[in-house]
């Protein structure tokens, strides 16, 4: 495993800092074809999502489903060493908030550019200080399936305004498309613009595991609702057993 002053995770914690987000390759960290096999059966079944509310045409797994497979997920954070690797390269320890799988197919709108963590009209949305999340992608995904994309630095950029992140948006030469591969992983500051992009293909496919993490256990107290403070308690449990330091 790799160590804090290792140059791969020096060279990613300064992209991290200066970009907002980075690019964690399945070859750089325990790839498992066996997870990803498992994230295909559980796509498969229709039976297994419903509608996500928050983002246009997206699927979600049913809460009974997530609970039903959360030591899968869980347990690949810390078989993988994906974990410890977004640890190291964020500088400090993770603690889990929650997570979701999100499967879009065919012709989907874009979601619009947003930050998850922001000011306005004099309150906090999101964790103060900002925090990050980690993407684990179970599908290529290019621009036509609905990619992510980024306002490189924007997370230090940030002037409270909605009417500035508009325009932002739209006179920058800093938006990048990620493009990945099945297994890789994407580390991103939550506080950075951020959309997903509107799918043009009938045949797009986008299966993603996005993993919310706070810097301190005492904001995971913010989440024990609706059943995820089971959640929380399972990767504290495992958190206790597999990462000593």
């Amino acid at each position: 495993m790799k160590n804090f002053f290792d140059k791969f995770i020096t060279e990613k914690r300064e992209k991290l800092f200066l970009d907002g987000f980075v690019i964690i390759k399945k070859d750089d960290f325990l790839y498992n074809q066996e997870y990803n096999s498992s994230i295909s059966a559980i796509d498969k079944n229709n039976e297994n999502f419903e509608l996500q509310a928050k983002q246009n045409g997206t699927f979600t797994l049913k809460p009974n489903i997530q609970q039903k497979h959360k030591e899968f997920f869980l347990d690949n954070l810390f078989k993988s060493n994906i974990y410890e690797l977004s640890c190291l390269i964020a500088g400090q320890k993770l603690f889990l908030t929650n997570f979701k799988h999100f499967l879009t197919k065919g012709f989907t709108p874009q979601l619009g550019w947003h930050r998850d963590t922001y000011f306005r009209k004099k309150r906090f949305h999101g964790l103060i200080p900002t925090a990050y999340k980690l993407a684990i992608y179970a599908s290529d995904v290019i621009e036509k399936d609905g990619c992510t994309a980024f306002i490189k630095g924007s997370h230090r950029l940030d002037f409270n305004s909605k009417f500035f992140d508009y325009y932002l948006t739209y006179f920058t030469n800093r938006t990048q498309k990620i493009n990945v591969k099945k297994g890789d992983a994407l580390l991103f500051n939550v506080n950075i613009l951020h959309n997903r992009l509107k799918a043009k293909k009938a045949d797009s496919t986008r299966s993603v595991t996005i993993y919310g993490f706070a810097l301190s256990k005492f904001y995971q107290q913010k989440y024990f609702k609706d059943q995820n403070e089971i959640i929380i308690d399972y990767f504290n449990n495992q958190l206790e057993r597999k990462i000593t330091w």
